[in-house]
């Protein structure tokens, strides 16, 4: 079995890359049996050769942001159609995320921080994903009922206030004697 040189590691890299700059490298060392002895500086150069551009014209971190918006994006809107639980697992939330792209849980984490802020609590367990909290919705969720209930019936709310006054004016009656 023959170990490759750095020559043809750098000549089949340059090859893939299938471009003007794969092309150009090429020409310079297909003829240089030494890479070395001509001071070469392949060491620079050996990671942008292996970054391909991309075919559609956009780079990769323009793409990525629009993927992880994507992805976002599903998961804020389940959110949103599950707003009477306060509480989520990772994995549910990655599974909720459309299409192929699934951004790191990492990359996850930050966006919900950044969006939510202290609404959200991160919780890591070990052994287990991590859980994803809502700090104040089952407040919120108490709140709305109770004003809900409060607000449904106007005779009850009507009797409420009248019971209170009474109570008003007979405290001060009594404190007035």
């Amino acid at each position: 079995m023959r170990k490759l040189s750095v020559k043809d590691t750098v000549l089949k890299a340059a090859e893939a890359r299938n471009d003007k700059w794969g092309q150009m490298i090429i020409d310079r060392i297909q003829h240089v049996s030494d890479l070395v002895a001509v001071d070469a500086k392949y060491n620079a150069c050996m990671k942008n050769l292996y970054n391909v551009p991309s075919s559609t014209g956009l780079k990769r971190r323009q793409r990525s942001v629009s993927n992880v918006n994507e992805a976002m994006e599903s998961i804020y809107s389940y959110f949103s159609e599950n707003s009477d639980k306060c509480q989520f697992s990772m994995n549910e939330l990655i599974n909720q995320i459309k299409g192929d792209y699934r951004p790191d849980i990492r990359t996850i984490k930050a966006h919900l921080l950044q969006k939510y802020g202290d609404d959200i609590l991160l919780v890591k367990t070990a052994q287990k994903p991590p859980i994803v909290c809502f700090r104040n919705t089952g407040f919120k969720i108490l709140t709305n009922a109770w004003y809900d209930e409060k607000k449904s019936d106007k005779r009850e709310k009507r009797l409420r206030v009248v019971r209170t006054a009474a109570a008003i004016v007979l405290e001060h009656t009594i404190e007035s004697l």
